[in-house]
């Protein structure tokens, strides 16, 4: 045992025991004081243990290690202990450690699986509340736009201009090349039935309706989605996590005609364009095909897809196209001013934009389709 530390033993009752520690209770002495103040108490086997710590000189880390690991014994042997004496430097030191989590080991729980029920309850409610979410936005939307249109004026054109180059301008390349690549395996796809039947010329009607009516405008919300929904719904959330939107509400500005209006008034504008040139390298695309592979000259390929494309369905085409653009470009809005909490939340809203944007493009398409060819069939448009 070093000279600076010292340990005296008082037994006060048969069931009552009064340990003082003198000197110095550090690092340099800790483990044979613990070995030693271990070995007193099994020896003796109190009921209550006093330890006097008035004459401690100097105490560290170590001997505070030495106080806990001595109360973990002593609570393990059913006896209790209590320290007395502590001079304000040891006191200190003890309240600054959470003597309980450092003698209890942390409890892992393991996280149970939902049963099937309640899996589906919970959907349910987040089926509810984000529909709820989805008519304040869709009120709060529609206000702003009647607003927009009483007052031109109000709406933040180079916003605007800011965001169409953005969504229309940089999606042209991969909007052609996708395109194009669809335009070229619908004329093979085509082509392989229809040469069956000698009627090759017919896959450029094949070829022009799928593009206006179906792949175009399906496609091309699809790439906006993913990258211009994306973008709306990761800066909204970016904005909202950092407060910006608070700062906004502060001075007086309304999210929608300043935040969202000029995103959607960009992608309604964007959107057509975009229908458009795709449409146009989607038939080219398959013009390659039947001019290469079918023996069909460009003349007959493009008279006959100008007889197959009437007003009407490029009309339909476009007004496809532009409930797409609303769809995606709100509903990327909409999941950005969902984010909570810190940026993870970010991510979250940001994948989340993009699965419903798609889900619903889909559903609208299906929709508009019923309604096209519900009572008259695909024949008449042909």
């Amino acid at each position: 045992m070093p000279s600076d530390f010292q340990i005296t033993i008082e037994q006060l009752t048969l069931q009552k025991l009064l340990i003082h520690i003198l000197g110095k209770l550090s690092v340099n002495n800790a483990s044979s004081a613990l070995e030693q103040l271990k070995g007193i108490i099994k020896e003796h086997s109190p009921q209550q243990v006093d330890i006097e710590l008035s004459n401690v000189s100097y105490f560290d880390s170590a001997g505070a290690a030495v106080l806990i690991e001595l109360g973990i014994t002593c609570e393990n042997r059913g006896c209790s202990i209590d320290f007395k004496g502590m001079n304000p430097e040891i006191k200190g030191l003890l309240d600054l450690l959470d003597i309980y989590a450092l003698s209890h080991p942390d409890i892992i729980t393991h996280k149970t699986i939902p049963g099937f029920i309640n899996r589906i309850g919970e959907f349910v409610f987040k089926f509810i509340a984000d529909l709820k979410w989805m008519l304040v936005f869709l009120g709060d939307f529609t206000i702003a736009v009647l607003y927009a249109i009483t007052h031109p004026k109000s709406i933040r054109w180079r916003e605007v201009i800011y965001y169409l180059e953005k969504t229309g301008v940089d999606a042209l390349p991969i909007v052609i090349l996708i395109q194009f690549l669809i335009g070229v395996t619908m004329a093979f796809l085509g082509s392989s039935q229809l040469k069956q039947f000698g009627a090759n010329i017919y896959v450029a009607n094949l070829v022009s309706l799928a593009m206006v009516l179906g792949v175009g405008p399906i496609m091309t919300a699809v790439i906006v989605s993913g990258r211009s929904g994306s973008a709306f719904a990761a800066e909204i959330a970016t904005m909202k996590v950092s407060e910006e939107l608070d700062a906004m509400s502060a001075l007086g500005l309304d999210h929608q005609r300043f935040v969202v209006l000029p995103k959607v008034v960009a992608v309604v504008i964007a959107m057509p364009c975009l229908m458009v040139i795709s449409d146009i390298v989607g038939i080219l695309g398959g013009a390659v095909i039947a001019v290469t592979s079918l023996d069909l000259t460009l003349t007959i390929y493009l008279d006959q897809t100008i007889k197959s494309l009437k007003f009407y369905i490029i009309m339909r085409g476009l007004v496809n196209t532009v409930i797409f653009a609303l769809l995606l470009s709100a509903v990327g809005c909409m999941r950005g001013f969902e984010a909570k909490g810190g940026p993870e939340s970010v991510g979250e809203c940001t994948t989340s934009a993009v699965v419903s944007a798609i889900f619903l493009i889909v559903v609208a398409n299906a929709i508009m389709t019923v309604i096209y060819y519900g009572g008259t069939g695909l024949a008449s448009v042909m």
